[in-house]
């Protein structure tokens, strides 16, 4: 099992040399310092998905059917384009909302219009 690249020898080959440069009060105090960082992390990570669920939520997007839908349309695919998807995903109420204004036709100017994949090339 290998761990962003590094096995399980090389791993312990980086604990030895640090209980050598470092000895075992000063890996203790990392360790400590490290599960504190990490307990940070966790928590940022944490409130940062909630937030994001909370403007999912207040969006009106039902995500789980779109990726159910996304699911069953690529199952035989191997090649599956997330940008493309998240930009069909997103665009989707702003083309729900233009077919459901009156039949006049609608300028198709891009600067009043931008569309959010904008940025992707080609």
């Amino acid at each position: 099992m290998e761990i962003l690249g590094v096995g399980p020898l090389e791993i312990i080959a980086i604990v030895v040399i640090m209980l050598i440069v470092a000895g075992p009060k000063r890996m203790a105090r990392w360790a400590y310092l490290t599960g504190q960082y990490l307990a940070q992390f966790r928590a940022m990570f944490q409130e940062t998905m909630s937030a994001i669920q909370k403007e999912v939520e207040a969006s009106g997007l039902d995500v789980r059917q779109d990726i159910q839908d996304i699911k069953s349309a690529t199952s035989g695919l191997t090649n599956f384009d997330i940008v493309g998807e998240a930009s069909r995903v997103i665009n989707k109420p702003t083309e729900a909302k233009n077919a459901n204004a009156d039949s006049t036709p609608q300028p198709s100017d891009d600067a009043e219009n931008p569309r959010y994949d904008s940025w992707l090339p080609g």
